[in-house]
């Protein structure tokens, strides 16, 4: 899950809630990736917006804005998924997960995962990558790579054996949803498709490797 530091596609009404997840459109999309995710992402991280635009198009994007449910509706932070076929719904997987700079800490990012499924109400799974604190540059770097996996553990989201190394980044892949966890092998499977998506067929023999641990 690429995070700085997937249903109801309906705004939730509810105005209890303390956030109202909202999907947003190809416009939105656009002027999300050309402000915040500027800021939120090191360019060597984001996608070129015209294979998002792709994505979007066929049907295999899913971006989320989770927004403030008083009056003025800010955008608090955003969740991107991939989307793929399944035998019944789709597999996502979380492309960009971002919490506004003022509301770090605050637990919008909690509310998000404790919902997420309600807004995802077709995932058959919903995978995510987290960047492997085995893999840390230095000791500060492993902090914050530890702090991030026991985030995502704490809030229901279970590890898989399943690693990744992509485009020089290594990554442990976590699964949500579903009644039943599937199999590493399944999941490498999965994970297999959305990267050869997201690749030309040369760049993803060259940079990419799914394997179980």
């Amino acid at each position: 899950m690429r995070h700085e530091l997937k249903r109801k596609q309906t705004a939730d009404t509810d105005c209890t809630k303390r956030i109202r997840v909202e999907k947003l459109n190809l416009p939105a999309l656009r002027r999300l990736f050309e402000t915040r995710m500027q800021e939120d992402f090191p360019e060597v991280e984001l996608k070129p917006f015209p294979k998002m635009r792709e994505l979007y198009e066929t049907g295999h994007y899913l971006p989320l804005a989770i927004r403030d449910n008083s009056e003025n509706h800010d955008l608090l932070a955003y969740a991107l998924f991939a989307r793929e076929k399944a035998e019944e719904g789709h597999h996502y997987l979380l492309d960009y997960f971002a919490v506004k700079e003022s509301e770090r800490g605050s637990g919008i990012g909690t509310d998000f995962l404790r919902e997420m499924e309600a807004h995802i109400d077709d995932a058959e799974t919903i995978l995510g990558e987290i960047e492997d604190p085995d893999h840390a540059a230095d000791d500060e770097e492993e902090a914050v790579r530890v702090r991030r996996r026991a985030f995502y553990l704490r809030n229901g989201v279970r590890e898989t054996r399943v690693r990744a190394e992509v485009c020089g980044m290594n990554y442990r892949i976590l699964e949500a949803g579903g009644a039943t966890p599937h199999s590493p092998a399944e999941i490498r499977h999965i994970l297999d498709r959305f990267y050869r998506r997201f690749f030309p067929e040369k760049m993803y023999r060259e940079e990419v490797n799914v394997h179980i641990a």
